[in-house]
């Protein structure tokens, strides 16, 4: 029976060994007894290190509040674990994670569990560029202009968002597929598509 389960505990951590994700097992006080390699290179630790032990130590500080209540609670109901969290001290920021994990079944060491580290730090910066995005034209919207235009590099009119109370264009349908040329004077015309094409290159520099 001991050599069954020592082969089985090999395997495990074989497999454990091959994941591309951060695997590890903890008790029931959330204190890593194995990890991978994933969960090494997300956490920075090794596996004899006290870091990779208590590897909760190295998040943020508000993260690190609650986490073993939520923990033990999670060991003792059963209840899946499933958080997110922020390792600190990462070159450029935070280094999002989310952590999920369950109890491991058909053993009699019942107390270990088996939890997944997902590092989510380039969805969260897109997150947060996508809601920056959303301030930016929320912003544009609640100063409710009387003329938006959408309009193409080459000065052509894509779209355009009229006040219904202004009469500055009686139909949208007459600027539509036209182009700035043919609504304003030559120099206007040349001021705008110059600032216009300026702007594009600085952003294109920036990203």
């Amino acid at each position: 029976m001991r050599e069954e389960l020592e082969l089985s505990e090999k395997r495990l951590k074989c497999t454990m060994d091959c994941a591309p994700i951060g695997l590890f097992l903890a008790d029931d006080l959330g204190k890593v007894i194995y990890a991978n390699h994933a969960f090494e290179a997300i956490t920075q630790s090794t596996s004899s290190s006290e870091g990779n032990k208590e590897w909760v130590s190295l998040l943020q500080p508000e993260d690190q509040e609650g986490f073993l209540e939520l923990w033990q609670s999670f060991a003792v109901n059963q209840k899946p674990f499933n958080r997110e969290y922020r390792f600190q001290s990462y070159p450029g920021g935070d280094r999002w994670v989310k952590v999920t994990a369950v109890r491991l079944a058909g053993e009699s060491r019942s107390n270990r569990f088996l939890g997944v580290l997902q590092d989510i730090t380039e969805l969260k910066t897109t997150e947060k560029i996508l809601e920056e995005k959303r301030s930016y034209l929320s912003g544009i919207v609640n100063a409710n202009p009387d003329l938006i235009l959408l309009m193409s590099i080459q000065g052509e009119y894509l779209d355009c968002f009229i006040d219904p109370g202004n009469d500055l264009l009686e139909d949208r349908e007459n600027i539509l597929g036209k182009n700035v040329r043919q609504t304003l004077s030559p120099a206007l015309a040349d001021q705008h598509l110059n600032a216009d094409r300026k702007s594009t290159r600085l952003n294109s520099s920036h990203r």
